[in-house]
């Protein structure tokens, strides 16, 4: 780290130098040659004011024309090590030469600068101090190439043709000079903040080299503008001449966020990319349940809703924030398709979905149709898929539903569809399809009813009864028998079958060639006719008549859809 250097030219020692100088010159020959060098010495501390005692430094010496921007005239450079007080001396003219030489400047028609830049780590990356006008010394050193004559009166050498030289220090009247001490307090500073720079020296004056960095009032406080570096200078002047110290000042920036680039809208789980041209900031969601957001800006989106997302970016100087808006889409939902999707050909049924907005759809019209309000019309027996579609912005989501459209003869339900409930039947819905599935052959073609000279007790012959009467007559004439046969029964993955009612083994009857598979002969039903006959139905004729409970007869089992 380079530290700061007061620099001080002990200009007593420099002007008590050049006196002796002029006066040794009043008395030598007028070809005598001026001292080619001027004494310099200074101080070394560092930025907390401590001395820097046995330091190897560089100093760079540079004599400018006119101004302290003047043209250089002469440069040269010294290393040396300062001594256990800090103080280092050196001749100004006998460094090492970097341009021009010493004995070749000018001293008499211009003004003449001296500008010192050090570096306290002993290399060559200088740091500029100060640049104070040379004052006595250039007139001792003009007395080589000017003849005139002197006398010397007080603190001031006339010339011959009543012009003067100011020379002061001779006298303890002006043995007085400006010395400021090392600027203390903070070297740094954010825009639009202050600090306060102090000085040991009352009487001096602030100042900035570069007031669009930082400005500093009268009583040392410094204002940051904007980023960027100043020399702030403290100038102390009285009859003696002017001297001052100098800090390199920095102005930190305020943190800036930038702005967040990228797409701010994105489906849900799915991703978006933001960005911000901004570095070394960090990333955050405020509603992570809603869209999370990784180290590099990949937004990810959870569910449907809006989520800030912030960059937040922190230095020194406090902290700063860009932001976005995300909206996460939901993706589209078809939600679930109810109703009955069984229907008769050239009927129809009623399919519904609570989600709005979609369109119903047959994969096969030949078999069945469907409007946009979900009504679906059997054409001919088969299975359709009908389907519900929702479109959005982030794509299209199905719901379906089989639907079958029954006639009789239809395979369907583990059996054969042996008739369908019409409008005054018992059990019948609106709207909805039901009836009887018999069985695809025969589960018997001579079995006894059972019970004989027992009443097993109020059995119906009714289209629906069926079920009861099997589990009825089942439990009270045990195995062997027609109902218990068909109660037993598990075929094709159903355990529900029973022995049909007598209006049910009617309805067979009746649709037994499009049921197939039946015999001429007479068929149980589950419905008793007495303690010793029960209602059967010859096929040849398709009466209706009862039977001894101990005859064998054929059996078809049914079930109810």
């Amino acid at each position: 780290m380079k530290l700061k250097i007061l620099n001080m030219v002990y200009m007593k020692h420099i002007i008590t130098h050049a006196l002796s100088i002029i006066c040794m010159l009043l008395s030598v020959v007028t070809h005598a040659q001026s001292p080619q060098g001027i004494p310099y010495q200074a101080a070394a501390r560092n930025s907390s004011g401590a001395i820097m005692a046995s330091t190897n430094i560089s100093v760079r010496f540079t004599i400018r024309d006119s101004i302290a921007t003047g043209a250089i005239k002469y440069q040269e450079s010294h290393s040396v090590t300062t001594s256990a007080q800090g103080i280092f001396s050196l001749i100004v003219g006998q460094g090492t030469v970097m341009t021009g030489t010493f004995a070749g400047i000018n001293w008499g028609p211009n003004d003449k600068f001296l500008q010192v830049e050090l570096d306290n780590e002993g290399g060559s990356t200088y740091v500029d101090m100060a640049t104070q006008q040379l004052m006595s010394v250039p007139y001792a050193l003009n007395t080589a190439s000017v003849k005139f004559n002197v006398s010397r009166m007080g603190d001031t050498v006339y010339s011959g043709d009543g012009s003067f030289v100011l020379i002061p220090g001779g006298s303890a009247a002006n043995n007085n000079p400006p010395y400021p001490s090392i600027i203390l307090g903070a070297g740094t500073v954010c825009a639009g903040s202050s600090t306060t720079l102090t000085d040991s020296v009352s009487g001096g004056i602030w100042s900035s080299s570069n007031t669009s960095i930082a400005t500093i009032g009268s009583t040392g406080i410094v204002s940051g503008v904007s980023e960027g570096t100043t020399t702030i200078s403290y100038t102390v002047t009285n009859n003696y001449g002017t001297a001052y110290a100098t800090k390199v000042f920095t102005v930190n920036p305020l943190p800036n966020a930038g702005t967040i680039t990228g797409t701010a809208t994105v489906c849900a789980v799915s991703t978006t990319a933001l960005s911000n041209a901004t570095t070394g900031g960090v990333w955050s969601s405020s509603a992570t349940g809603v869209a999370t957001v990784g180290s590099t800006g990949v937004v990810s989106a959870v569910a449907a809703g809006t989520a800030t997302i912030s960059y937040t970016v922190t230095n020194g100087c406090g902290s700063a924030l860009a932001t976005r808006v995300v909206t996460v889409n939901p993706l589209p939902s078809a939600g679930t398709i109810t109703g009955t999707a069984t229907v008769t050909a050239g009927s129809t049924t009623t399919l519904s979905n609570a989600t709005t907005g979609g369109a119903w759809s047959s994969s096969a019209t030949g078999i069945a149709t469907v409007g946009s309000t979900g009504v679906v019309s059997g054409v001919t027996a088969g299975t359709a898929t009908i389907s519900y579609t929702v479109n959005n912005s982030c794509g299209s989501a199905v719901a379906t539903q089989l639907v079958t459209i029954l006639t009789i003869g239809s395979t369907y339900g583990g059996g054969v569809i042996a008739y369908i409930l019409l409008s005054g039947d018992p059990g019948y819905i609106a709207g909805e399809t039901h009836g009887l599935i018999a069985a695809p052959s025969d589960q018997s073609t001579g079995i006894e009813w059972g019970c004989y000279a027992t009443t097993v007790g109020g059995t119906s012959i009714a289209l629906g009864t069926g079920a009861t009467n099997t589990a009825i007559v089942s439990a009270a004439c045990g195995t062997g028998t027609a109902a218990r046969l068909c109660a037993d029964l598990v075929l094709n993955g159903y355990s529900d079958w029973y022995l049909p009612s007598r209006e049910e083994l009617i309805k067979l009857y009746i649709n037994r060639i499009s049921i197939g598979g039946f015999s001429t002969g007479y068929y149980w039903s589950s419905s008793e006719y007495s303690a010793y006959m029960a209602w059967l139905n010859a096929f040849y004729v398709g009466s209706s008549t009862s039977g001894g409970k101990y005859s064998p007869n054929y059996v078809r089992a049914v079930r109810a859809f």
